[in-house]
């Protein structure tokens, strides 16, 4: 049976703007989106994203990239350049989405 392709979505948190792709295992971009950061529901607002480029093509990971401090052993934001609305334990909420 073959392999089957595995498509990674990555997302980069930083300034003002969410930005995000959908790539095959080859480092190809499939799909992009991009969008003005709402800090108010950031969580849900990349988790939307993540859902759309999924219906693209079948995801097997996704990475989020946010500018600042984390505390690994928390998973906390620990210092970010975003307001003071995005902090907190970002992976779980994350996850959750």
């Amino acid at each position: 049976m073959p392999d089957q392709a595995q498509n990674s979505i990555g997302v980069a948190l930083s300034g003002s703007n969410v930005r995000a792709a959908l790539v095959d295992d080859a480092g190809k971009i499939i799909e992009r989106r991009e969008a003005e950061i709402s800090a108010e529901n950031l969580v849900e607002q990349v988790a939307g994203i993540a859902r759309d480029l999924s219906s693209v093509a079948a995801v097997s990971s996704i990475g989020i990239a946010i500018p600042g401090l984390v505390n690994r052993q928390t998973d906390s934001v620990v210092t970010s350049r975003f307001p003071s609305t995005v902090g907190g334990n970002l992976h779980a909420e994350f996850m959750r989405a």
